[in-house]
């Protein structure tokens, strides 16, 4: 009963068999927008547009239409049937009727869950800097755009987020899996990390044994950033994966990585390291 609920359900044989909850968002005057984006204002009702605004730097956000969706529940044994995605495909094709500019959802960041998301053209804006305190996860926020004006923010805002991943991988989220950042980069543009002929023939070397990790490592940062936007990562077993983006990324020490695989020895693993260069640059 509460102002902008809307209610979606699937129906199989009269029974009910998925249910989708959204709330409607923004809408905002100017001055009330601009007094978020400041940190002045907090209105009830606005927590995603709010929120990229105030800690994305979206100010433009809560003047737009958003129409957040709150949860897709579906029984376990009706998933798996493309339930929750004609659920959503049926609420964005009622908030373009109703002018809506993006529909957003935010939720715990769980790489069963992102997937999905990303399927249905959702773009990633912004993760929490901190850890839920009761599932230990972070938080997630996406939108996809609806109208001209959301496709401005959503693109300014995905940009944003793509353009400081990296940096944050190392500095503030150096706990997500490898399979959740192999996500959230693949399609990355990575004008912004360029590899020169040199740098290739480092990373070369690197691989030959001929140069050390330590020397080579910002070269190497910037080349699996290329790397996981082309999905180049795949080529690689989950271990692999996880020790690459360890150690170049997320700057984890042969010391932390030799304990969360529990290989024997710190030089083992910039062995194995340097074997798993070798593997993508191969393919």
């Amino acid at each position: 009963d509460a102002p902008g609920i809307q209610i979606q359900i699937a129906l199989q044989e009269e029974q009910v068999v998925g249910v989708l909850w959204a709330v409607a968002e923004g809408g905002l005057p100017e001055d009330i927008a601009s007094a978020i984006c400041q940190g002045k204002r907090r209105p009830q009702g606005h927590m995603l547009l709010q929120s990229l605004a105030t800690h994305a730097g979206l100010c433009d956000a809560p003047r737009l239409r958003l129409l957040r969706i709150m949860r897709i529940a579906v029984p376990a044994d009706c998933r798996r049937q493309g339930i929750g995605l004609q659920l959503l495909q049926q609420t964005l094709a009622l908030a373009t009727e109703q002018a809506f500019d993006l529909l957003g959802s935010a939720f715990a960041l769980d790489e069963e869950l992102l997937p999905f998301w990303l399927g249905a053209q959702f773009r990633p804006l912004r993760i929490g800097l901190r850890r839920d305190a009761a599932s230990g996860t972070r938080s997630i926020q996406m939108l996809r755009a609806i109208s001209s004006s959301g496709e401005a923010l959503v693109h300014q805002g995905a940009t944003r987020f793509q353009q400081q991943l990296p940096w944050r991988l190392a500095a503030q989220f150096n706990d997500l899996p490898a399979i959740t950042v192999a996500a959230l980069m693949e399609g990355r543009c990575c004008d912004d990390v360029p590899l020169s002929t040199q740098d290739k023939q480092d990373i070369q070397a690197v691989a030959a044994g001929q140069r050390t990790i330590e020397d080579a490592l910002p070269v190497l940062w910037r080349w699996y950033c290329h790397v996981l936007a082309q999905g180049a990562q795949k080529h690689l077993d989950a271990d692999q994966q996880l020790l690459l983006l360890g150690r170049l990324l997320q700057h984890h020490s042969p010391q932390q990585l030799q304990e969360d695989l529990s290989i024997k020895g710190a030089k083992v693993v910039e062995g194995l390291v340097r074997k798993a260069i070798g593997t993508v640059l191969l393919r």
